[in-house]
């Protein structure tokens, strides 16, 4: 279904969208994590929290937040805006 034809849909009374929106099981998973996570430091310090911890466990956590910053940082090349003046 394109925009046009979902325009229509919302505007026109009684028309219905029989299309179903498919959310893969990932994108709900990690959802559940950042929820479970969230409600677990609602009212702690991370730093405080993490301190607790042995050594390489708190530095395998800082490794994967670090890696999962720059996996989903969306690096791209673009060209410096100012050149062109």
């Amino acid at each position: 279904m394109d925009a046009l034809q979902l325009g229509k849909h919302i505007l026109i009374p009684g028309n219905q969208v029989t299309t179903r929106l498919e959310v893969p099981v990932l994108t709900w998973a990690l959802l559940g994590i950042f929820i479970l996570s969230d409600i677990l430091l609602y009212n702690k310090r991370f730093d405080s929290w993490i301190g607790k911890m042995p050594l390489l466990l708190r530095w395998s956590i800082y490794t994967l937040i670090i890696f999962t910053i720059i996996v989903f940082s969306g690096v791209e090349n673009f060209p410096f805006i100012y050149f062109q003046f």
